[in-house]
C-alpha cells in the first residue's frame, strides 16, 4: 500500500474534524428550519460562494475531466459546457439576484411567488418540481458515491483490508463497500449541523484542496521541465475545426477509440449543439439542487450575484491545475501506469487515481487524498441538504403537517436525510459507471427541465399548467429516450426533447386561465425581470407610475459573453502554467485583464438589491 503513516494521520484527522464540526454546529442548526436549510440567510457570500466551489469539485467530475484532457487535450476546456459550466455566468449577472428576491426557501417554494397558491396545475407544477428535484439528487447521490468507491480501491486494494472486515466481498462489489463506509461521515456531519457545517466543512476541504492541487501542478511542472510529452499534432491547440483531427493511432490507440465511443468526432457540430442547449439550460436559472439552495441562502439579491461569481473565480484556475498536472503525469509516464478496464482496453478515469498513486511524495499524498475525499463529501452533503429542503418544506410541511413544532420538523430533517442517503445507495449499486449516470442526468432529465423554466422567467402568459405540462413532457421523454435512441449520445436527440417539451408548455399554457394578476404584479415589482411582461408592466405602472422596466437585456447578454470569455480564460490559464507555455499565458492574462476592467464598470458597479 503506498499510504504512509503521515497520509493516513491526515485522512483521519479530516474525518474527525468533520464528525466534530456536525456534533459542536447541531445546536445552532437546530433554531429553526431556516437556520437548518439555509444558515439563516446570515452567511457571508464569499463562503457561500466557496462553498458552492467546493461542492462542484467533486472526485467523479475529476476524473472525467483528466480523462478527457489526456484525450482531447486543450480543447477538453469545450466539453464541460455539456453542464454548461457557464450558467454560473448568466448566474452571476442577472439570474441570481432575480431568483433571491423571490425570498423562497426552495425552488418549488419559489413557484408559489410565480404561480400563486391556487389556479389549475399549481399542484400539479409544485409536486412536479419536488419530484424532479428529488430524482436529481438522487441520481447525484448514485454518481458521486461510484465515484468514490472507484478511487478508494486504488488506494486501498481489498487484499490489504479484508483480513480486518468480519464479511467477504464479491471483488465487482468493493467500491461499494468503500463508497457506503465514507458516506456515513459524510451523511453525520450534514445532517446534524445542516447548512451551518455543510459551509464550514467546505471552507477546511477548499484550502486542503488548494494545497493538494497547486501541489500536483509544481510537481508536473518539474517532471516537465525539459521533456516533451508524445500527443497527437493539435493537442496543444484549444480551437478546433469541423473535424476534431486528433490522431493517436501512433501512440495510444485506444484514446481514438475513445473519441469514438464518446461521439465528439464531429467537434464542431458537437459544439454548436453544446452551445445551443447551453445557452437555453442557463436562461432557464439553476436547477433545484445545492446550487439554488447556496443562492436562497444568501442575505441579499446583491450578495447572490457577487457569490455566483466568486464560484469561477475560485473554482476554474485551482481544479484546472489538479486537471492539467494529473495528465501531463499521465503522459510522462503512461507506459508504468495500470489503466486496464478489465475488458482488453484503456479506461482513462483511471488516469486520475494512478498519477496520484504513483507520482506523489508521502504528506502531499495524504492531502490530495483527504481533498479529494472531502471533494466528495461536500458535493454527497449539499446534494443530501438541498434533497431534505424539498422533502421537509415541500412535502411534510405542505401536505402533512403545516402545524409542525420546530423539534419535529428538525427530527424530519433528520429522518429525511437517513431516507435519501438509502436511496442515494441502492441507485449506486445498479449505476454501470460514472459517465452513464453522467450523460443520463444531463443529457437527459436536465432536458427535460429547460423549457418549463426558461419560459417561467420571460413570458407572462405562461401558468402552473403550462410548467407542470411541460416539466411532465420534457422528464417522460428523457426518460425513454434512452431506449428508443440507444445508441446515440443525449446531446443529439436533445432538440427534439426540448421540442416536445416546449409543446407541453404551449399546450398547457393555452388549456388554463393566466396566473392571477394579483400574483403576476407582485412577482414582476419584486423580481423585476426582462422578456415578455409588457401587460403585466402597464398594470404595475397604474398603481407605482414611477415604477422603471428592467431595459438591461443588452447589457445583461454583453456581460454574459464577457463573463463566458473570461471563464474559458480561467480554465485555460493554470493550463498553460503547468505546460511552460509562455506566450499563450500573457495573452490569456491580457484578455482577462480587460474583461475584468470592463465588468468593473458594466456589471460590478451596477449591481443592486
Amino acid at each position: 500500500m503506498k499510504l504512509q503513516a503521515i497520509d493516513i494521520s491526515i485522512l483521519i484527522s479530516y474525518l474527525a474534524a468533520m464528525v466534530m464540526i456536525g456534533w459542536l454546529l447541531r445546536k445552532k442548526a437546530r433554531v429553526n428550519k431556516e437556520s437548518y436549510l439555509l444558515g439563516g440567510k446570515k452567511l457571508p457570500w464569499y463562503l457561500l460562494g466557496l462553498s458552492d466551489a467546493s461542492d462542484m469539485f467533486d472526485i467523479s467530475g475529476t476524473m472525467w475531466m483528466v480523462a478527457l484532457c489526456f484525450v482531447y487535450g486543450m480543447k477538453s476546456i469545450w466539453i464541460p459546457w455539456l453542464w454548461p459550466v457557464f450558467n454560473q455566468v448568466f448566474n452571476m449577472m442577472f439570474l441570481a439576484k432575480w431568483l433571491r428576491r423571490s425570498n423562497a426557501n426552495t425552488g418549488a417554494e419559489w413557484l408559489a411567488t410565480r404561480f400563486g397558491l391556487t389556479g389549475k396545475g399549481v399542484k400539479a407544477s409544485h409536486n412536479v418540481v419536488v419530484a424532479f428535484a428529488l430524482i436529481g439528487c438522487f441520481g447525484f447521490l448514485a454518481y458521486g458515491f461510484i465515484g468514490l468507491g472507484k478511487f478508494i480501491e486504488i488506494f486501498v486494494p481489498w487484499s490489504d483490508v479484508k483480513e480486518y472486515v468480519p464479511f467477504d466481498i464479491a471483488p465487482q462489489y468493493v467500491a461499494h463497500f468503500y463508497g457506503i463506509v465514507f458516506t456515513l461521515f459524510a451523511v453525520f456531519y450534514s445532517v446534524l449541523g445542516g447548512m451551518h457545517s455543510i459551509v464550514l466543512g467546505d471552507l477546511i476541504k477548499y484550502i486542503i484542496m488548494t494545497i493538494g492541487c497547486i501541489s500536483i501542478a509544481a510537481i508536473a511542472m518539474i517532471h516537465l521541465n525539459g521533456e516533451r510529452v508524445n500527443v497527437p499534432q493539435g493537442w496543444f491547440n484549444p480551437f478546433f475545426g469541423w473535424h476534431l483531427n486528433l490522431d493517436w493511432s501512433n501512440i495510444i490507440p485506444d484514446a481514438n477509440k475513445k473519441i469514438a465511443d464518446d461521439g465528439f468526432g464531429l467537434f464542431g457540430f458537437f459544439f454548436m449543439m453544446m452551445l445551443f442547449k447551453g445557452a437555453f439550460a442557463a436562461l432557464a436559472g439553476p436547477a433545484p439542487n445545492y446550487d439554488m439552495q447556496k443562492i436562497l441562502s444568501s442575505r441579499s439579491p446583491k450578495e447572490a450575484s457577487k457569490m455566483t461569481g466568486f464560484v469561477s473565480i475560485i473554482l476554474l484556475p485551482i481544479r484546472y491545475s489538479m486537471v492539467i498536472g494529473l495528465t501531463v503525469l499521465g503522459l510522462l509516464y503512461f507506459n508504468q501506469m495500470n489503466l486496464a478496464n478489465g475488458a482488453g482496453g484503456t479506461d482513462f478515469e483511471r488516469v486520475l487515481p494512478a498519477a496520484v498513486n504513483n507520482f506523489l511524495p508521502a504528506g502531499i499524498l495524504g492531502i490530495v487524498l483527504t481533498g479529494l475525499l472531502g471533494a466528495f463529501m461536500g458535493t454527497f452533503s449539499g446534494t443530501l441538504n438541498a434533497a431534505q429542503a424539498y422533502i421537509v418544506n415541500d412535502i411534510y410541511l405542505k401536505y402533512i403537517n403545516p402545524a409542525a413544532s420546530n423539534r419535529k420538523i428538525i427530527s424530519m430533517n433528520y429522518l429525511s436525510g437517513i431516507v435519501v442517503v438509502t436511496i442515494g445507495v441502492i441507485l449506486g449499486f445498479f449505476a454501470k459507471d460514472v459517465n452513464s449516470i453522467l450523460q443520463w442526468i444531463v443529457g437527459a432529465l436536465y432536458g427535460g427541465y429547460i423549457a418549463a423554466n426558461m419560459f417561467k422567467w420571460y413570458w407572462w402568459r405562461f401558468n402552473a399548467n403550462g410548467f407542470f405540462w411541460g416539466m411532465a413532457a420534457g422528464i417522460a421523454a428523457a426518460l425513454v429516450f434512452p431506449f428508443i435512441f440507444p445508441h446515440t449520445l443525449p446531446l443529439y436527440v436533445w432538440p427534439l426533447l426540448f421540442l416536445i417539451s416546449v409543446i407541453g408548455c404551449l399546450v398547457g399554457t393555452y388549456t388554463a386561465p393566466p396566473t392571477d394578476a394579483v400574483v403576476l404584479r407582485k412577482f414582476y415589482s419584486t423580481v423585476r425581470p426582462w422578456g415578455f411582461w409588457k401587460p403585466v408592466h402597464q398594470q404595475v405602472i397604474k398603481e407605482d407610475p414611477g415604477f422603471p422596466a428592467n431595459k438591461r437585456f443588452k447589457l445583461d447578454m454583453f456581460n454574459v459573453v464577457l463573463g463566458m470569455i473570461a471563464q474559458c480564460c480561467l480554465t485555460i490559464l493554470p493550463m498553460y502554467i503547468v505546460l511552460w507555455l509562455k506566450l499563450p499565458l500573457m495573452i490569456t492574462i491580457l484578455i482577462l485583464a480587460v474583461i475584468i476592467v470592463i465588468l468593473k464598470r458594466t456589471w460590478w458597479n451596477k449591481l443592486e438589491n
